[in-house]
């Protein structure tokens, strides 16, 4: 007997080991173990995935039916799909009584659990609807790696503004997430439909993500551009006839497009939604649906002024149109706004106040959209000021528990970047402090306007919006507006 034959009879008695991940195990590969990633799989770009636990624990029986309480208080799915094609209708029909791997163990299920329960009803700008983050992500993530770990990526950020032990978490899951996203849109031109909507739902996931963890780096602006040339060719494949899923991710997308206009300088320029790329009026997606205005509240045409108020000193300082032709879509826009109604009604007097602090903030946009800053006049005060009036005032009629807080970052910024008054800026200061969103959103809105107050108090040419942007390009920021 040879050394070769005893070396291969004792590799086959010695026992596999089963504690290393499953593409380690299915390769037959040594495992390190080191989690949410091992090694192997980072230096072969595979998805690392772990085994699941027993599948009949408590904490996985209690998350199962967690979703189903949250799901069955909603419209049947099927209602919701009616239009959808038999393979759509299976991803989201499909039963919750099998959990995947992601959402198993205490910590999966807890973060979970908070994200029915906590975060997603934060997500949303109107509260009295049905929550879509639930009944449609949730849904769709049973078939998706990069969702799963998206949606707790999202619930982990959340809680770590109250318990920073998830700060570690959310990054892990932020990791996987991205790495799966990045595997999946290899594959793009050639998956399924049902591929293409997780993927879709994914990116725009880590849209959130980003905004929740108020990133400073423009990272939203990545997954954005990715989300859009996404949904237009979702649009366009004849596989995907669901109206619903595609209203709920054009107006995710239509919105964090549109209050990305947080600045009117070149350096804005690249991110601005035109407005002639909308796929359909604002005012008529989800129209007639259980998700109405799940982002817009009732104040879709005051949404749909934004990207063209950004655009007008372009259109001005390139010479493209004429002075006249400008100032008749200043008159336009500046009409629409004075002549804003709600889209629809609700007993929360909540979204009618929130409509109120968005006509003011686009006012105060488009009066200093048009202004040069070098040239500043008493005028231009004079007509900012009964704005901030009515922002403030609308915004102290306004309860923390109120769900258009969610939408509050942009008219915020925009209105406090005008603030002179040292009252004015203890108030807004004071008013944000009330917020119950419990997210680091609401606290790095602060941060960032006490900066711009600090610098615009030693040099008056940098008042307004134009001029916050140049605070934050001075600081090295580029915040994730949302």
């Amino acid at each position: 007997m040879d050394l070769t034959s005893d070396i291969r009879r004792a590799r086959r008695a010695c026992k596999r080991t089963k504690s290393g991940c499953l593409p380690c195990r299915r390769r037959r590969k040594k495992c390190d173990e080191i989690k949410p990633e091992c090694s192997g799989c980072l230096r072969n770009q595979l998805i690392c995935a772990w085994p699941s636990r027993d599948p009949a624990t408590p904490a996985i029986q209690s998350v199962a039916s967690m979703t189903e309480r949250n799901l069955s208080s909603m419209p049947h799915i099927q209602t919701q799909i009616r239009q959808s094609t038999s393979d759509t209708t299976d991803v989201l029909a499909a039963p919750l009584s099998s959990l995947p791997p992601a959402f198993r163990g205490v910590e999966a299920a807890s973060l979970l659990d908070s994200f029915t329960e906590l975060t997603a009803p934060r997500m949303v700008g109107k509260g009295d609807i049905e929550n879509p983050f639930i009944t449609y992500n949730i849904r769709v993530s049973m078939h998706s790696t990069a969702l799963q770990h998206a949606i707790l990526a999202v619930s982990s950020c959340h809680r770590a503004y109250s318990e920073p032990a998830f700060s570690l978490s959310s990054r892990d899951h932020y990791a996987v997430a991205l790495r799966s996203l990045k595997v999946g849109i290899t594959k793009w031109n050639t998956c399924s439909v049902q591929d293409r909507i997780a993927l879709l739902a994914s990116c725009l996931t880590l849209c959130w993500y980003e905004v929740i963890d108020a990133d400073i780096r423009g990272s939203l602006y990545y997954h954005l551009r990715a989300s859009g040339s996404m949904i237009s060719d979702l649009r366009k494949d004849e596989r995907c006839r669901d109206e619903n899923l595609l209203g709920f991710f054009s107006e995710q997308y239509s919105y964090l497009a549109i209050v990305a206009n947080i600045g009117i300088g070149q350096a804005s320029s690249d991110r601005l939604l035109d407005p002639r790329s909308l796929s359909q009026p604002l005012h008529t997606l989800n129209q007639d649906s259980p998700i109405y205005g799940f982002m817009f509240g009732c104040s879709h045409a005051l949404f749909e002024l934004i990207p063209r108020i950004a655009r007008l000193p372009g259109r001005f300082r390139a010479r493209r149109d004429s002075s006249s032709v400008v100032q008749q879509e200043y008159d336009s826009i500046f009409s629409a706004i004075n002549s804003w109604l709600p889209n629809s009604q609700s007993d929360d007097p909540g979204y009618e106040l929130a409509g109120e602090m968005y006509r003011a903030a686009c006012l105060v946009f488009l009066r200093t959209s048009m202004k040069g800053h070098e040239d500043l006049e008493v005028e231009l005060y004079n007509q900012v000021e009964p704005s901030i009036a009515l922002f403030l005032e609308s915004f102290k009629q306004l309860s923390g528990e109120s769900p258009p807080w969610t939408t509050f970052m942009w008219p915020t910024l925009v209105v406090g970047s005008c603030m002179r008054e040292e009252s004015q800026r203890e108030t807004l200061l004071q008013l944000l402090g009330n917020s119950n969103l419990r997210m680091q959103t609401v606290d790095s809105t602060a941060h960032w306007l006490s900066l711009h107050w600090e610098k615009v108090d030693k040099d008056v040419h940098l008042y307004g919006i134009d001029g916050l942007e140049k605070t934050m390009r001075e600081q090295g920021l580029d915040p994730c507006v949302g």
